[in-house]
């Protein structure tokens, strides 16, 4: 290579100098995460108890709701044949994406009159008994989203406008019963 045994000895030694500061400023780099790792570790620490508490609710919660051993389906589908009369139509509707990082996941439960339907028009009390009925059952983890309520202009029906009290009047409806996830 070179026959100067000190030129040599200088780049060999400028190389390792220059290894030994990349060495250094790595560990040095590291050491400044652990550092601030460890600064916040009682704040991750907290946070992470708040979930196991937000966990074991649920844990709670779940274990006390009609939700054990069955699905959400289930639950709507014997709440709906309890108090609603006969077995009405019920689907499912895919998962919706709630920003940021959540789903919606939606059952429709719709009351419908006809030979096909498996119901026949119902009143108001009964569709709040449903309503009742799947929020209770479910601890709250399930809610009535939406309700959509048609009078029934069959038999016995007041005409719009009349100036006459309204009793045992029918209604056909779609109930939208649902739940919310969120991913942390």
């Amino acid at each position: 290579m070179t026959e100067d045994p000190v030129k040599l000895y200088v780049v060999v030694m400028a190389i390792l100098v220059a290894v030994l500061g990349w060495v250094a400023k790595t560990s040095y780099e590291q050491a400044a995460a652990y550092d601030h790792a460890i600064v916040d570790a009682p704040r991750q620490a907290r946070k992470f108890s708040e979930r196991a508490e937000r966990v074991n609710e649920l844990i709670v919660q779940l274990g006390t709701s009609k939700l054990k051993g069955s699905s959400y389906l289930q639950l709507v589908d014997n709440a709906a044949r309890t108090h609603l009369g006969g077995r009405p139509t019920i689907n499912p509707e895919r998962p919706q994406s709630i920003p940021p990082r959540g789903k919606e996941m939606r059952w429709k439960v719709v009351v419908s009159k006809g030979s096909r339907a498996g119901t026949k028009p119902v009143t108001r009390n009964q569709i709040a008994r449903f309503c009742r009925a799947v929020e209770l059952d479910s601890r709250g983890i399930l809610k009535v989203i939406e309700i959509m309520m048609r009078r029934d202009n069959s038999e016995n029906s007041v005409p719009v406008g009349a100036d006459q009290e309204i009793r045992n009047e029918r209604y056909t409806c779609t109930l939208v019963v649902g739940m919310r996830v969120i991913d942390e």
